[in-house]
């Protein structure tokens, strides 16, 4: 996530943020202000107050019972979800809603990526077990040790962690980036060539089941649609899929679709998706650290992934 909070800190200095080492000074607006800021200026994901925008959103989603009542159900969801946010708004109340009645005996979970570790979220991931374990590549800026969250630094596909550890696993957004140009997330090495499928994920998905009790519950999200090889990410399309669900049991694997269109998110299924289209030019100002300009919109107001697919494993 580093690439991402480069842009925050340009955005906040923009605004009459000055960041110094350890301290954050002069008229700092409110994050009210920063949202309705954002909205009077068209709500254009990924300009200035989109992520204070996007937390605010999955927060209202998540407090929201009725709207987590459809995750569990794999109803429709309301009309209008999620426009102009990208598939975070899905994944979070997606694998909370999935984890809401399970176990809450947990022993240990590992959150593999970590897309629980932001302040907003994190407290969400310490109640769900009594061990909380968080893995990357490098360090984060982001650290929550007062929770007594522990931190693993280390590849996915060659966990150091003994067979059978965790109770739950989340690895939300991140097998897409196996394989990939890491450089921005603590990689040492971007070796790996555009356009060229490959299928490193798999080792990665076999690690998280390595490491996963017999009775653990295993939560995984991708983007996908098209094949697209974007240097930090591929999207996955029908074939990989294909090729990760064959890792697992097909009587403890579910999986659900989730489709972006001009109307926002909504329930879908991999025939509908199987033509969606990352926001191709999103990953390369990632990896550069630097927007284009002027400031691109898509027609759609789509902000990442047009699709995702949603895997729930039971070992």
């Amino acid at each position: 996530m580093g690439a991402a909070k480069e842009f925050l800190k340009q955005r906040l200095s923009s605004i009459g943020y000055e960041l110094k080492k350890n301290t954050l000074s002069l008229n700092l607006p409110t994050k009210a202000e920063i949202i309705q800021e954002f909205k009077c200026s068209g709500s254009i994901p990924w300009s200035m107050g989109y992520d204070e925008f996007k937390e605010d959103q999955i927060l209202s989603v998540l407090a929201n019972s009725a709207i987590i009542q459809k995750f569990q159900d794999n109803d429709e969801l309301p009309k209008g979800f999620g426009i102009g946010l990208d598939e975070r708004i899905i994944e979070y109340p997606w694998f909370l809603s999935q984890v809401e009645n399970a176990n809450k005996n947990n022993l240990r979970y590992l959150d593999a990526g970590p897309v629980m570790n932001h302040e907003f979220i994190v407290n969400r991931a310490r109640k769900l077990a009594s061990n909380v374990h968080f893995t990357t590549l490098s360090h984060e800026e982001n650290c929550f040790h007062h929770l007594d969250i522990s931190y693993l630094f280390a590849d996915l596909i060659n966990l150091p962690i003994k067979d059978n550890f965790y109770d739950l696993i989340s690895c939300i957004s991140t097998l897409e980036h196996v394989g990939c140009d890491n450089v921005c997330y603590g990689s040492n090495t971007s070796s790996f060539k555009e356009n060229q499928k490959n299928f490193h994920y798999l080792e990665g998905a076999k690690e998280l089941l390595r490491v996963l009790k017999p009775g653990g519950s295993l939560y995984i999200t991708v983007p996908f649609g098209k094949y697209m090889h974007l240097g930090m990410i591929q999207q996955f399309d029908q074939e990989m899929i294909e090729r990760l669900t064959g890792l697992f049991d097909v009587e403890q694997l579910g999986i659900d679709y989730y489709r972006y269109d001009s109307e926002g998110w909504q329930k879908s299924n991999q025939k509908k998706c199987v033509d969606s289209v990352f926001v191709k030019w999103l990953t390369e100002a990632l990896m550069q650290k630097k927007f284009p300009t002027p400031h691109p919109v898509e027609q759609d107001l789509a902000a990442a992934a047009r699709s995702v697919c949603c895997l729930q494993i039971k070992k």
